[in-house]
């Protein structure tokens, strides 16, 4: 996951490639700030957390305590969950918003595609869309 945070977005061209980027890499490439930054600090939350909850449950084993052990892995255990949850959730809205951008592109062609027919018509004497 830290090796694909790493990349840049140039070296991910492709959006399919970008949208499964973690830390929402994607959404910021995207031009969606706000909800990368959630992600982003969501799943940096859940990995803080495990690494306190590793560092505390090697704490607690060392001191013999099984209570404080069983809370660390508590931590451990619902930091991962937090990360997954938040990585889960950014892949989803990543490729909502790359569906989106598709489905915009596509409009911005047929619209390009309709105005050079517009302007082509008056020349030939004929309507946009009419059978020739």
């Amino acid at each position: 996951m830290l090796t694909l945070a790493l990349l840049t977005s140039t070296a991910l061209a492709d959006e399919g490639a970008l949208a499964v980027a973690p830390f929402g890499v994607a959404l910021f490439a995207w031009g969606h700030p706000g909800r990368g930054t959630i992600y982003a600090s969501t799943q940096l939350a859940g990995i803080g957390g495990v690494v306190a909850g590793g560092i505390m449950a090697t704490d607690a084993a060392d001191a013999g305590d099984d209570e404080a052990y069983s809370t660390a892995q508590l931590v451990s255990g619902a930091s991962v969950a937090l990360a997954t949850t938040s990585y889960l959730v950014s892949l989803i809205d990543g490729s909502r918003v790359a569906q989106l951008r598709a489905e915009g592109i596509a409009r911005r062609d047929a619209v390009v595609q309709f105005d050079a027919a517009v302007a082509r018509a008056p020349s030939r004497g004929e309507r946009p869309g009419a059978e020739p």
